[in-house]
């Protein structure tokens, strides 16, 4: 039983876009989301304080797409990005 529950569990990767903490509003406006995916939230960083991560959550997708790293690649609020898998 426990590998059916294990095998209907869904996997949730999260993509985490580093911004200023002044300019992170609108920063995903026109993100090209896929059907399961949304933003999820924004963590302020601990180690620089002007510094923030906004979070997508890309369901059960391993990766971003090249739309999704060319619109992130275009945006001069991002500072950089990463995949955080589950």
């Amino acid at each position: 039983m426990e590998e059916n529950e294990e095998e209907n569990e869904m996997e949730e990767n999260e993509l985490v876009i580093r911004v200023s903490r002044l300019n992170k509003d609108g920063v995903l406006d026109g993100f090209p989301y896929l059907e399961d995916q949304y933003a999820d939230g924004c963590i302020d960083e601990e180690v620089d304080e002007t510094m923030a991560w906004l979070v997508v959550n890309l369901g059960n997708h391993q990766d971003t797409t090249t739309a999704q790293e060319q619109f992130l690649n275009t945006k001069d609020e991002v500072f950089e990005y990463n995949i955080h898998w589950s």
